[in-house]
């Protein structure tokens, strides 16, 4: 049984019968400007999104860390939206998180950084933090009753004064910074706090999500005051979902198993073990971690770890079909408080060249590190980057262990008497085979003639960084990628050709293209590729399907029938305008396991050059292979809410960005090194 919702409250225009989507377009300006108005005259900091709709913050609580006090305030969207399934506006109520505002004002964080007083334990990693804020707070009573809330971006502000002869000068006295990325490093306020605390226990983002948008709504929007303002329903708006058919679930391992969940199917045996005949496997590791430790390690990895009784963890031979083999003296250490290691670990590879550079030997190292990588506040979160990078010039591929992550998993093995570190290691065996040039598993799908590219991003500060993986055939099997260094449509056109071009020599001409892209295609983008078919005398249906790299929390569907809220895994719901949302997580029919996480719908929009060939059967075929294409991620043994052709392409181009030499990896793009 099943009762799903969307997170909207229809609505109909108080002062007109026509709720028609021409009068839709005419009054939502208005309304958005009421619903602003009206909270921003209640005392709410108030703020629009860049789309229009409005934000608004509702004060929670408040956070100390070293000496500085920060407010937090819990962040709504309200969003003036038409239901076209239902033909009625609705109005889409959603939570966006957190904010901190710092209680010091810039006026006296600015004397306190005069006068040297970090007021901080931890080492300082940016010198100027003024330089630094983005985002602020103008904050001063207006009188007895109303204070003065205003958010906005500072130098945007400050550049229009200085345009301006007649504006006023902000006052620092009243601004106070809003918290970033670069903030949050600097007061030392610890990242993804709420998934550190629960590390064996995953968080349930609709409960918490629901639990804040029913507050709000209970407590502003079905009050007397919006009512007349705009009549929402007190009542989430119910809706109906399609179904993924089983089949769609099933994955093929070793000598045709078939199974929906990978870790047991693995049971089968990988699909396509490596084809190297010798492999040879290496440690760099810091100079804190004992002989002892790191033998304890290599056996965990090539022998067995576990309960021999319960499923242990069988060794990377049965991934990779062979056993490893070592070189006495190519493991080493390396100095982990240097303030460069990386420089160290050049000169000890390079003393090692000889060994590296035997023939007929394929070459894993596994490399433990005491930082991780996605640790912005340590200068040496770079190491990861630099080390993966001096390898692959090497024409190696390396698995980084997280070495703080390791010994808190063996050590909380060891005080519970349990062996979940075998989970980690079976994720490591995993993501090697296919490092290696192994298949660990394929979809279980008839072939067709289909080219699925994927194309993701990863943006550092201004600049955007695009990485194009090629999928050849429609059971997932992973060939090649192209790597851009930024968004150059005639480039990736050129490349696109270059790939139907090979695959027509292989296979015949493909039937239809399908492009899994990160945003939503310009169509003058759109015309680049078309015209490129046109010249290679292709008549056939492009699909380009928009997948949004964040998850749907704008909105997103729900089942009130399940305690945990989340509906079911492979359920879609159409918005109109070829617009789904797709659930994508690990709670199946006909099972009473515990999901692994919980995920909320990606947002999909399906586009293609002939109007004719979006047909409801085509639609569900190209929303169910996006839906596979999320069950082919070989850096865990877990399901992925996103598909691998955006997200392989986003990882190549995180990692990328990082690389001095960018062509680095040359040596091994026909295999999955940034895994």
């Amino acid at each position: 049984m099943e009762d799903l919702y969307l997170n909207t409250l229809l609505f109909r225009f108080p002062e007109a019968q026509d709720n028609t989507l021409e009068h839709f377009h005419d009054a939502k300006a208005e309304y958005n400007k009421l619903i602003f108005d009206f909270f921003r005259e209640r005392n709410f900091i108030t703020a629009r999104n860049f789309v229009k709709d409005t934000e608004v913050y509702v004060y929670s609580h408040q956070e100390s860390y070293g000496k500085y006090d920060f407010d937090v305030y819990d962040r709504y969207c309200l969003k003036i939206n038409y239901n076209q399934i239902l033909a009625q506006p609705e109005l889409i109520v959603s939570y966006e998180r957190t904010m901190r505002v710092l209680t010091t004002s810039i006026a006296q964080l600015s004397a306190n950084l005069a006068n040297n007083d970090n007021l901080f334990e931890a080492p300082i990693t940016i010198e100027n933090p003024l330089s630094q804020i983005q985002r602020v707070v103008e904050k001063y009573a207006e009188d007895e009753m109303h204070e003065h809330l205003r958010i906005f971006h500072l130098k945007k502000i400050q550049d229009k004064i200085r345009k301006s002869a007649n504006a006023e000068p902000l006052n620092n006295e009243y601004l106070y910074p809003v918290i970033n990325q670069e903030l949050q490093i600097y007061f030392g306020i610890p990242f993804n706090q709420a998934q550190e605390d629960s590390q064996f226990k995953p968080i349930n983002k609709y409960k918490r999500h629901l639990e804040k948008i029913n507050s709000f709504i209970q407590e502003h929007l079905l009050k007397a005051d919006f009512q007349k303002l705009l009549p929402v329903s007190k009542n989430f708006t119910a809706t109906q979902a399609g179904q993924m058919p089983m089949s769609a679930m099933q994955l093929k391992f070793a000598n045709n198993g078939e199974q929906r969940i990978p870790q047991r199917g693995l049971n089968f045996g990988t699909y396509q073990q490596p084809t190297a005949t010798n492999i040879t496997l290496f440690y760099i590791y810091p100079n804190n971690v004992t002989k002892e430790e790191l033998i304890q390690l290599n056996s965990n990895i090539t022998k067995s770890y576990g309960n021999p009784n319960y499923y242990p963890f069988a060794g990377l031979r049965k991934y990779i079909g062979l056993e490893t083999q070592s070189l006495r003296g190519l493991s080493f250490d390396y100095n982990s408080q240097s303030a460069n290691p990386w420089e160290e670990i050049e000169q000890k590879l390079n003393s090692h060249s000889n060994m590296l550079t035997k023939e007929n030997t394929t070459f894993i190292c596994c490399f433990l590190s005491t930082v991780n990588k996605d640790n912005l506040a340590s200068p040496l979160h770079i190491l990861y980057y630099r080390v993966k990078e001096m390898l692959l010039r090497r024409g190696i591929v390396s698995q980084c262990i997280d070495l703080t992550k390791m010994r808190a998993l063996l050590q909380n093995d060891q005080q519970r008497g349990r062996d979940n570190f075998k989970y980690t290691l079976q994720n490591m065996a995993v993501a090697i085979c296919a490092k290696l040039g192994g298949t660990p598993w394929i979809l279980s799908v008839p072939a067709e003639r289909e080219l699925v590219i994927g194309i993701g991003a990863f943006r550092q500060g201004k600049r955007q960084y695009i990485g194009a993986a090629f999928v050849f055939q429609n059971n997932g099997t992973f060939n090649e990628y192209t790597y851009f260094s930024q968004h150059d449509i005639q480039v990736l056109a050129g490349a696109i050709e270059e790939k139907i071009i090979e695959y027509t020599k292989i296979y015949q001409p493909p039937k239809k293209l399908i492009i899994h892209y990160y945003k939503r295609m310009k169509e003058k983008d759109a015309k680049y590729i078309t015209d490129m078919l046109n010249q290679l005398q292709l008549d056939i249906p492009v699909y380009v399907i928009t997948i949004n790299e964040t998850e749907s929390e704008s909105v997103f569907v729900f089942d009130t029938a399940n305690p945990e809220l989340m509906p079911y895994s492979g359920r879609y719901v159409s918005l109109g305008n070829n617009d789904y949302l797709m659930c994508n997580n690990t709670r199946y029919d006909n099972s009473d396991g515990r999901p692994d996480s919980y995920p909320f719908p990606v947002k999909i929009h399906i586009h293609c050059n002939d109007a004719d060939a979006l047909q409801l059967n085509n639609i569900q075929q190209l929303l169910q292979q996006v839906y596979q294409f999320s069950r082919i991620y070989y850096k865990s043994v877990k399901q992925q809410n996103l598909p691998v052709s955006i997200l392989y392409p986003k990882m190549i181009a995180e990692i990328m960005s990082q690389f001095i030499q960018q062509g680095a990896a040359n040596n091994v793009n026909n295999c999955l090194w940034f895994l």
